[in-house]
């Protein structure tokens, strides 16, 4: 038995598959060599604890299902699988494809996409969406304003002729692109345009209260950007008043 271990290396340009480049191999057939792999594994091990403070608090383990009402995500490495499931899943794969064809026919900068699209007859429909980023909260000032200003860029699209509100705007919807500093918004199930009907299934103490009446619009979407704020005025990080003013 042959164990190798390997860098798991960022897609190139022309692909969007992981690089695996291969570091040292041992042969566990001979005492020395198992001896020699321990010691890898043991020197490994010590650079868990830095790695965690590094990568931070993540809402979205890789590779394991995470069951929501409606559907079932599974976090790839280089993508997105959401899974539907109820009687309604099919409408809701349609709803979402035609709010993400809205998204990229008004060019909105900083959210995810469809990338791939179950066949309708199918009984469990999924949907696969890109990038896939990092689930993680801002842990200085600087990454709380590139959040909240790719937020914004995306708003300013979503705002020019057939208004798309997404109404879900929250640390767990913000995800931190993987190589920069960019910030890009997902989940979009409950994105509505023109004419609103109230989201009663929201919870009432994380959202705006014109979310849970008919023919709200932008103002809920602008209340939660605020709401990343002071959210984030909670973590610790050490927010100047200046930036937590904003967020009032």
């Amino acid at each position: 038995t042959t164990v190798t271990f390997v860098a798991i290396c960022q897609p190139s340009s022309d692909s969007n598959k992981p690089q695996i480049i291969n570091i040292v191999s041992s042969n566990l057939r001979y005492r020395k060599e198992r001896i020699i792999n321990l010691r890898r594994m043991f020197n490994l091990a010590l650079l868990l604890d830095p790695f965690k403070e590094i990568i931070g608090w993540r809402d979205t383990p890789e590779l394991l299902l995470i069951q929501k009402d409606n559907h079932i995500i599974t976090v790839n490495p280089t993508n997105v699988k959401k899974v539907f499931i109820g009687l309604s899943s099919q409408i809701q794969i349609e709803r979402l494809k035609v709010i993400y064809e809205k998204l990229k026919r008004k060019n909105v900068l900083n959210v995810d996409h469809i990338v791939a699209v179950s066949l309708p007859d199918i009984t469990e429909p999924y949907l696969y969406f890109e990038p896939r980023g990092m689930c993680v909260y801002p842990k200085i000032e600087k990454e709380v304003i590139e959040a909240v200003l790719c937020v914004l860029e995306a708003h300013m699209s979503m705002y020019v002729s057939d208004l798309i509100f997404h109404r879900d705007i929250r640390w767990s919807n913000v995800i931190q692109k993987a190589n920069g500093n960019k910030w890009f918004l997902i989940d979009f199930d409950d994105a509505v345009s023109l004419p609103t009907l109230a989201a009663i299934h929201l919870a009432k103490d994380n959202y705006a209260s014109e979310v849970f009446h008919d023919n709200h619009g932008g103002e809920v979407d602008v209340w939660s950007v605020g709401y990343l704020i002071d959210y984030a005025a909670r973590l610790s990080i050490g927010l100047s008043a200046e930036i937590v003013n904003v967020g009032k």
